[in-house]
């Protein structure tokens, strides 16, 4: 048993874990401090009277602090009129505030519920990082991170909310999901976490969709073909293992459900209820479009705007082949359409994967300029730049525009130097046979025209300097 554990251990604590901790631990702390900066200048600039422990416990934080520290409201102690009841609020986050505030007996449950958001968000980066590196290997990932710590409503991250939990419980479930595609064991820990996920937020319901997708791709190498949806549900009914996986998933609801069936007879009470949570009218998507047209100050304005760049990311996220990511993603965004739009942009911060997506697209384009960069090398030059945009898969005005942000030239003179480059080292080591040949040009006086441009001197001036001056 010693062994298992010290062997756990040291396949944990390996050295690019533990710098990743540490490096995600810094941003965590810069973040928090850049929360508190912003929280201490907006008290200042429009005269509000935010207290510092407020800054963390503001919105529905009280509500999970109370469900914590008294438990959920019985059904008779509700009288008509009384409105908002917690059993909106999911049970699993307020439950691990009440035992880390068991453990941890020397703080009260706002501290306890402070630390331990605190602790939720920090494992969250990691796997993000981790997850990152997973996708693309030569990537750092903490520019994510970053993005999410930092980033647009970000606040949720910062305050004792129900996010903190349910975006550390999707990061672990999308890391074990691709980590060994195909892993038996590793679909256990996904399902795993999205059964606690579906105790935390309504949403976690909709991770046992990507679950089965992944399965799907992970036995057919990723490709997508509906005719294989046969053989792929008698190859599940095969493997009652997987059956069972894909059925724990959901099954933090109905924990939740039986809950407040015994405190409030009714299992759906955290249905019902959200009545009682939305502002007449506030949420309603024509609402949302009148003010889109017409208010541009209404905060209903601003979720269009972040919705549509959600799309656009998911879209393009769809084209790098993050098929389980945005099938999550996409499901999420319907659910505030069954009620108010309100909550949209909290939804859609909320799904983790946008962030996946964020980070690839701008990280991506270092990758972009060291592939094509790689393809150039590796045909000497001599590469036709549609080719080049037909392998990368990107537009060629696209390509060509990062590529001289990045190095200074264009990528046909990228191109042309590295040519060039090349036929001084065939020059150099007296490799001259019909060296134009060699590089791809149509003739000898095309290649000296080039070389000559680029040198000031003709290939067999070149020669002879060389010979007499070694030029390096």
């Amino acid at each position: 048993m010693k062994e298992k554990a010290v062997g756990l251990w040291n396949r944990i604590a390996t050295k690019e874990n533990k710098q990743i901790a540490k490096n995600v631990l810094l941003i965590l702390l810069v973040s928090r401090l850049f929360y508190i900066f912003i929280g201490c200048v907006t008290n200042s600039a429009f005269g509000n009277n935010i207290t510092f422990a407020k800054m963390f416990l503001g919105g529905d934080a009280d509500w999970y602090i109370k469900i914590a520290e008294k438990g959920y409201s019985l059904s008779g102690s509700i009288k008509p009129g009384d409105g908002q009841a917690n059993w909106a609020f999911f049970p699993l986050f307020p439950v691990s505030i009440r035992l880390f505030k068991y453990i941890f007996f020397f703080l009260n449950y706002a501290q306890a519920g402070i630390f331990l958001s605190l602790i939720y968000v920090y494992i969250m980066g990691i796997f993000l990082v981790k997850t990152v590196r997973l996708y693309k290997p030569d990537r750092l990932g903490y520019f994510a991170v970053v993005l999410v710590y930092m980033g647009p409503y970000s606040f949720y991250l910062h305050c004792v909310y129900s996010e903190t939990l349910f975006m550390m419980l999707i990061a672990v479930f999308f890391y074990y999901l691709k980590k060994e595609k195909g892993n038996i064991n590793n679909y256990w820990i996904s399902a795993a976490a999205a059964m606690l996920a579906s105790c935390t937020r309504i949403v976690g319901v909709i991770l046992v969709f990507p679950l089965v997708l992944q399965m799907y791709l992970d036995l057919y190498e990723g490709r997508i073909t509906f005719g294989k949806l046969g053989s792929f549900i008698v190859h599940m009914f095969k493997n009652p293992v997987k059956i069972l996986q894909v059925f724990l998933c959901p099954a933090g609801i109905f924990v939740n459900m039986m809950h407040l069936y015994y405190v409030t007879g009714d299992a759906w009470a955290f249905r019902n209820v959200q009545a009682a949570w939305r502002e007449d009218g506030a949420g309603w998507i024509g609402n949302m479009i009148w003010d889109f047209f017409n208010n541009i100050y209404a905060e209903r304005y601003w979720i269009p705007l972040v919705m549509i760049l959600a799309i656009i990311v998911y879209v393009y996220m769809l084209k790098c082949r993050y098929y389980s990511e945005v099938l999550f993603a996409v499901i999420t965004l319907i659910i505030p359409f069954t009620g108010g739009v309100m909550s949209m942009c909290r939804f859609i911060a909320g799904s983790y994967v946008v962030y996946i997506g964020l980070y690839d697209y701008f990280a991506d384009k270092k990758n972009i300029v060291a592939s094509i960069a790689g393809i150039i090398h590796k045909g000497k030059g001599n590469i036709n730049i549609a080719k080049i945009a037909e392998e990368v898969g990107y537009n060629q005005r696209y390509l060509d525009r990062v590529f001289k942000e990045a190095v200074g030239v264009s990528m046909k003179k990228y191109a042309e130097i590295i040519r060039i480059q090349k036929a001084i080292y065939y020059l150099q080591n007296s490799l001259t046979y019909e060296i134009y040949e060699r590089l791809g040009y149509y003739d000898q006086a095309h290649f000296i025209k080039d070389f000559k441009k680029n040198t000031s001197l003709t290939p067999s001036r070149f020669e002879r300097a060389n010979s007499q001056y070694k030029i390096v």
